[in-house]
């Protein structure tokens, strides 16, 4: 019970964490230049794909290997020895592009980060993972506002400074943990190489999220305009709200799994879990949808036409709120390399759409291929663990995102009907609901 506790914490903090967020967003979007901002998320983008591969599989790999006993010394010390390098690689390339030099200087305190991050998961502390994130979201937040005259440096100077603040706050709270990771020298290279294999397999889940954002982010901004990058770069996010729900259900997912060894009793927790993320990805989605226009024109009125773009990424995000559970349970049992094939075919797939189409549909055309590219890692990931017959209804169901846009608010009378059909399709079950009352009335001792 108390890993599904600390789930439902986590997810209620994620909204917190999501308001600041699109605070944030808020200011990107009014304070600074659309050229300006397509620049610094062009930036932000090739940043995030640098430290994705630098610290390779932190946290997804690292919880399970901790957890199971393996060499976690040794990895520590390669995966610190790589951040060492790629910092003064990247203090070179500062010399040439000064302003993204506070993104550099982030780096190693971004190791720490994540580090700390795998510890809080494998003590099934989510609430302190959120609680970080939020840190990280606010203090974005206000050292973006503060600097917001100094445009694109002052957009990475304010991710920089967030990053090393978060860094040190979160190695205080799991320092216990660290120095005795530390205190006990060792570099040896055959578990190293185990761990990268089990990392590479696990990053390539990872990488296809990337497409989502900062990958797409890269291949927009060198095919089409960075005034495009930048209304990109707020279709994104807010599509990305419906991720809550997987990513706070996968923390209990991956902790649970690498714990329970019966297969049957692993099989019945990674079917309900797939379930309730349908279930809730779909109903927000719908709730979304349909008020996006409202929010647009309200908030974000530079970019009040995105509306159909949040549309066609949010469907392709549906798909990823199943797969990437199911890569998650892979990670769990220590078995990474069953998400290669599946997911290196969509990534690839994403990449030859988006060469095709972006020159000649520009945003439009990034954005469908995002999402056929999610399509595609779910129908190949259902199948790789045998249950593509159960969710073929998330192909029908997922054409109610479209329905909902083209109704507007009235997209909401939607949420019902798509109750039923998710009952009629077997997506949901009564005592999946029953679960989620449970722990709801003992998280908030009404039982």
């Amino acid at each position: 019970m108390e890993g599904k506790k600390e789930t439902l914490y986590y997810f209620g903090l994620t909204f917190v964490s999501k308001f600041i967020t699109y605070l944030l967003l808020l200011v990107l979007a009014n304070y600074f230049y659309i050229s300006e901002y397509g620049r610094a998320s062009f930036a932000l983008a090739v940043f995030n794909v640098v430290y994705f591969f630098m610290l390779i599989g932190l946290p997804d790999v690292f919880v399970p290997w901790y957890i199971n006993k393996k060499d976690v010394n040794s990895v520590f010390y390669f995966l610190a020895l790589v951040t060492g390098i790629f910092t003064v690689i990247g203090i070179f390339v500062s010399l040439i592009y000064n302003w993204i030099l506070p993104l550099v200087i982030s780096l190693p305190f971004l190791f720490f980060y994540l580090l700390g991050y795998s510890i809080f998961r494998i003590k099934k502390q989510y609430h302190l993972l959120k609680i970080s994130d939020i840190l990280f979201v606010l203090l974005t937040f206000i050292f973006v506002y503060f600097f917001r005259e100094s445009g694109k440096f002052g957009i990475t100077l304010g991710y920089g400074l967030a990053y090393i603040i978060t860094g040190i706050f979160v190695f205080v709270l799991s320092r216990k943990e660290i120095i005795q990771i530390i205190s006990s020298f060792r570099f040896d290279l055959q578990p190293i190489i185990i761990y990268l294999k089990k990392g590479f397999s696990t990053a390539m889940v990872v990488l296809s999220y990337l497409f989502l954002g900062w990958i797409d982010s890269i291949i927009l901004g060198k095919l089409s305009t960075y005034e495009n990058v930048a209304r990109y770069s707020i279709a994104s996010p807010i599509a990305n709200i419906i991720t809550v729900v997987p990513l706070a259900l996968s923390m209990f997912l991956l902790t649970r799994i690498s714990e329970v060894k019966k297969e049957q009793l692993s099989s019945s927790i990674f079917n309900r879990i797939l379930r309730l993320s349908v279930f809730f990805s779909l109903l927000l989605s719908i709730l979304l949808i349909s008020v996006v226009n409202i929010i647009l024109n309200i908030f974000f009125k530079q970019y009040s036409d995105v509306g159909i773009y949040v549309t066609i990424l949010m469907t392709g995000v549906l798909y990823f709120c199943v797969y990437t559970l199911i890569a998650t349970y892979l990670s769990a049992k220590l078995t990474p390399e069953k998400i290669v094939i599946p997911i290196i075919t969509a990534a690839l797939l994403n990449v030859i759409l988006d060469i095709l189409l972006i020159p000649q549909y520009g945003l439009l055309g990034i954005c469908i291929a995002t999402m056929i590219a999610h399509m595609a890692a779910f129908t190949l990931l259902t199948i790789r663990v045998g249950i593509f017959l159960k969710f073929i209804p998330v192909y029908f169901i997922s054409l109610l995102l479209l329905a909902s846009f083209y109704l507007g608010y009235y997209g909401l009378i939607l949420i019902p009907l798509s109750v039923l059909v998710m009952f009629i399709f077997k997506l949901i079950r009564l005592n999946d609901l029953e679960v989620i009352k449970e722990v709801l009335l003992k998280s908030l001792n009404l039982r």
